[in-house]
């Protein structure tokens, strides 16, 4: 099982709605299998993401695990909004649980105050 797969995992368990997207590659003639290669498995999608907190056009955590995606071929998820990126505003790359661990402490937050 794929990080972004763990991660859908460990929010449905934990009851923490998140918004998804899968877009398998499929024919797209214009990518050389050389060049899907270079992402791994994650060189199979066009589009797969998870997307945590989303409000009208912005969220706060969302995460990519597809074909041109940073750590793909390591099997890890690149991550963006608020929750997702460096003080400089760049995407993290992070295993599920780290990035779980991020999504949960915000959820938590957000549903005990």
């Amino acid at each position: 099982m794929n990080e972004l797969d763990k991660l859908r995992d460990m929010l449905t368990k934990a009851g923490i709605p998140y918004e998804d997207a899968i877009e398998p590659l499929g024919d797209r003639r214009l990518l050389s299998p050389e060049v899907r290669r270079r992402f791994g498995e994650a060189g199979n999608y066009w589009r797969n993401q998870v997307i945590y907190g989303r409000d009208g056009e912005t969220w706060l955590w969302d995460g990519i695990w597809q074909y041109g995606s940073y750590g793909a071929k390591e099997g890890l998820i690149e991550s963006y909004g608020e929750l997702g990126t460096d003080e400089q505003h760049q995407p993290k790359v992070v295993t599920a649980e780290e990035a779980f661990a991020v999504i949960k402490a915000d959820y938590d937050k957000r549903n005990n105050d």
